[in-house]
């Protein structure tokens, strides 16, 4: 109507994109995309805030989103075991809608493989190797090696 989203908006014209007890996260993104931060999301904006790869600020932040997930000791970062192990089978379409995005994150986490994503060896996945896997800089990474 005005050009531009609130908050309240987004929920209300994307719920399907937000996950259940994950509005916190989804919140915080909304504010990093923000840039000019009128508390309202222009179309530049909310590329931003659906296509996070597409900023800094809002790419940082899905990445701190994504460890938070899964993040069982509150380190900032994710060891092996928070990943876990990969699963014998893809979820289902229905199994997927009915998942959160904490479940979702694991999932693509198990699917990439911890190892290719430990890019410094530490054991440890930090948000800057997170990043890579929403990116898709891992992906062309693990195709080109």
């Amino acid at each position: 109507k005005d050009g531009s989203l609130s908050w309240d908006e987004v929920v209300a014209g994307y719920h399907t994109v937000l996950h259940q007890g994950e509005e916190e996260a989804d919140k915080r993104k909304f504010e990093a995309a923000d840039a000019s931060g009128d508390k309202l999301l222009n179309s530049k904006e909310l590329g931003h805030y659906l296509n996070p790869h597409t900023d800094p600020k809002t790419l940082r932040v899905e990445a701190l989103n994504n460890i938070g997930f899964l993040d069982a000791n509150n380190d900032g970062k994710l060891s092996e075991e928070e990943v876990g192990e990969r699963r014998s089978e893809a979820p289902s379409d229905d199994e997927l809608d009915q998942m959160t995005g904490a479940e979702i994150t694991k999932i693509a986490f198990q699917e990439a493989g911890f190892q290719p994503l430990d890019l410094n060896a530490d054991g440890f996945l930090d948000p800057e190797e997170v990043e890579h896997l929403i990116t898709g800089r891992h992906h062309i990474h693990v195709t080109l090696a």
